[in-house]
This record gives C-alpha cells, sequence and structure tokens, in this order.
C-alpha cells in the first residue's frame, strides 16, 4: 500500500507497516534512467513515511521498501513512481484573444488554455475566473453583470458560457476577464503564481443581420 506525494522540493512516500517482528524498514530508491535501486536508509521499526529531499524537478522516481530483523531482509514492495513538479501553472491562451473584436450576436464562449492540467480551490467550486460584461436583449434592460466560474474537476482547457442564450452582448462594450490565481492549482498543488487578466471589445457588426432587431440594439 505505498504512497507518493510531492510539494515542488521534496518527495514523501509512506505505506503500511505489516509486519509485527520487524526491527527497521528498508528504503530503496531509482530514477526512470536507471535499472537498479540504491539503497537510502533504514529506519526504525513501526515508521511508516519517508521524505526524500534529493531530487530535481522534472525527474520521474521510484521507490521501495523492505522490512527487516535479524533473520535477514524482506522482498521489496511493488514500486510507486511520482514526478517532481515544482512549476505553477499559467494561461497560455486564450479565446476571444485579448483586444480582439467580436460581434454582437456572439455565442458568448469563454476558453482559458492553461500549460497543464490544473484544479479550482475556491470553496464551494465556483470561482477562479471573472468575467465583467454587458448583456441584455429586447425584453430586459442591458446592465453590466459580473459573472464567477469554476469546477471541483481538473483539466488544462475550460470552457465557459457568459450568460444565457437568449442574451446579448451591447455593442461598444467591453468585457473583462480575471483568472484569479488564488483558486488555481496544478494537479500537485502548485499555487498559480500571478493573475491573469485581459479585456476584448464588442463591435458594431453582428453575424446575422436580425440579430440587431433582436438583440434591441440599432446597427
Amino acid at each position: 500500500d505505498m504512497t507518493a506525494t510531492q510539494n515542488g522540493s521534496s518527495i514523501t512516500i509512506g505505506w503500511t507497516d505489516n509486519s509485527s517482528d520487524e526491527t527497521g524498514f528498508k528504503i530503496y530508491k531509482r530514477t526512470s534512467s536507471e535499472s537498479a535501486y540504491t539503497s537510502l536508509v533504514t529506519l526504525d521499526s513501526n515508521v511508516t513515511t519517508y521524505n526524500d529531499s534529493a531530487v530535481t524537478e522534472g525527474t520521474e522516481y521510484y521507490y521501495a521498501v523492505s522490512s527487516v530483523n535479524q533473520n535477514g531482509e524482506s522482498r521489496k514492495t511493488n514500486p510507486v513512481s511520482i514526478v517532481l513538479d515544482g512549476t505553477p501553472p499559467t494561461v497560455t491562451s486564450v479565446s476571444p484573444a485579448a483586444n480582439s473584436t467580436v460581434s454582437i450576436d456572439y455565442d458568448k464562449k469563454l476558453v482559458v488554455t492553461f500549460s497543464e492540467e490544473i484544479k479550482y480551490t475556491s470553496p464551494g467550486g465556483i470561482y477562479g475566473v471573472q468575467a465583467k460584461f454587458t448583456w441584455g436583449s429586447n425584453e430586459i434592460s442591458y446592465s453590466e453583470v459580473t459573472e464567477d466560474f469554476g469546477s471541483y474537476g481538473t483539466g488544462s482547457i475550460f470552457t465557459f458560457t457568459l450568460a444565457g442564450g437568449a442574451g446579448c452582448l451591447k455593442a461598444g462594450t467591453t468585457v473583462s476577464i480575471v483568472v484569479d490565481a488564488s483558486y488555481i492549482q496544478d494537479i500537485n498543488g502548485n499555487d498559480m503564481a500571478n493573475d491573469f487578466t485581459y479585456t476584448y471589445n464588442v463591435g458594431n457588426t453582428a453575424i446575422n443581420s436580425e440579430s440587431w432587431s433582436a438583440c434591441g440594439q440599432s446597427e
């Protein structure tokens, strides 16, 4: 039952003590490029964790454990492997692009692509990306709204839809996006270092000419 976790600078392995007469546990380690294990240390009996700080980012490590007593050494456990990761996630691309211009009947889809698989850590699971935009329709007045998006799920590409399907973006306004680093980590627990902010514009064009009337705006 071996486990391996990491914090960007060290790796901690754990195991279950299934023996009752060991005098200690012996820790073995190798990298993915090595064929043979190296003996690291022999720990006292009943110890079930070991922290290894002699590690390099981006390297895959394999660990195995055996128990020892006065009669000798048990066979090694099945190995556990882990890649040390200390690099925080970043935003690599967005759609619509920064400073671009979309039509009033744009489908309101926002796509944020990260450098690696990430997870949202906000309480309740709804926060991480914030959008400010002006929308409305013939039936309701146009107003500026702020919406937060997020999920407990993981992935490197996240897609959000701004407002409801019946609403339209208001011509001549700006959409502001904030990717909040406070609520984003990679799957190894590295926090996003800095907020990512950008804007794009809603122009005076429409994909469908009838959208001007449907959206209650003048061309």
